[in-house]
């Protein structure tokens, strides 16, 4: 298992019952989770409680089991920054879980943060999502002027050990020739309204964390048609060089590459992994395709949320 490792909305309070079987409560603006997340076991029983801003967790967060059992207390700068301040399995024992491998978030000599080692064993569950984003205020800095495909752009003409991939499938199997990359680039017609995303989300035992990692970027036509994909951990020492600023800056925001980092920017799910690789909008229609996308990214959350209490139920009793 390989691991490299449009959204307007007003704000408003969900309460959701999913696959899962699990109740949740959350706020959601403009594309991001912002404000209180709750969350209930089957049962009716609290199972997690906290606070997003733009994305990321922040403040305390707490976890019961679902006999109401408080199983687990963190404190969050951020989703990689936090640590654990209490932990107890279900019988109210003191658990050793307040130690962990941390996340270093300190720019390296590239100017990027660089991502944790992941080890295969320490990966209890992930999932392939395809996102797409979209023009919007969030999303300004990547759409004005071109900024984010002129840089692509860039980046592949200045640099020799960029790939670029046909846009005919996310797999990244056949690469494009120059003379393909001309065609594509000197035409006058073009106007890019999109960039889509391959990405990996999974987590990780060792850190105690979900964590998504972006595999892959393909830009958009306005009519819908993909231009190439580039493998996105290529690109990450040069997206770094483009220093940016954001309106609301709450975690460090320097460059196009933490902006990806700390998923500071707004999105929509359109397809997950499925035996039949079928994009949302193969089974659903209109509107139901932006619950669906809204429906997987809970589930995420909440897979996140479900380990933390099983592991925390199992061990040191």
């Amino acid at each position: 298992m390989k691991y490299l490792i449009l959204l307007s909305i007003t704000l408003c309070s969900v309460v959701l019952t999913n696959k899962i079987e699990t109740k949740t409560q959350y706020v959601y603006e403009n594309g991001f989770f912002n404000g209180e997340f709750v969350s209930w076991h089957k049962n009716g029983t609290k199972k997690a409680e906290g606070n997003y801003l733009n994305n990321q967790k922040i403040g305390n967060w707490n976890i019961w089991d679902s006999t109401g059992q408080l199983l687990m207390k963190r404190e969050y700068k951020n989703s990689f920054d936090f640590k654990i301040t209490e932990a107890y399995n279900e019988n109210g024992a003191t658990n050793d879980y307040t130690t962990f491998k941390k996340y270093n978030l300190k720019h390296n000599s590239d100017n990027y943060i660089t991502y944790s080692v992941v080890k295969e064993k320490d990966i209890i569950w992930s999932k392939r999502i395809w996102r797409i984003i979209e023009p919007s205020q969030i999303n300004s800095v990547f759409f004005k002027d071109n900024n984010l495909f002129n840089t692509l752009k860039e980046i592949i003409y200045t640099n020799e050990n960029i790939s670029v991939y046909s846009s005919s499938s996310d797999e990244m199997k056949t690469k494009s020739t120059k003379d393909e990359l001309d065609k594509i680039f000197n035409r006058p017609e073009l106007k890019v309204e999109a960039f889509k995303l391959k990405e990996d989300c999974f987590y990780n035992k060792e850190m105690q964390m979900n964590e998504t990692r972006i595999i892959s970027i393909c830009p958009v036509l306005d009519n819908g048609s993909d231009l190439f994909w580039l493998y996105y951990p290529q690109l990450r020492s040069y997206l770094a060089k483009k220093n940016i600023s954001v309106e609301d800056n709450s975690f460090n925001i320097e460059n196009l590459d933490d902006l990806f980092f700390y998923r500071q920017f707004n999105s929509m799910i359109y397809k997950e992994s499925n035996i039949y690789d079928r994009k949302i909008s193969a089974y659903k229609k209109d509107n139901e395709i932006k619950s669906e996308a809204e429906r997987i990214e809970i589930k995420m959350l909440e897979m996140e949320l479900n380990t933390w209490v099983n592991q925390q139920k199992k061990d040191k009793k």
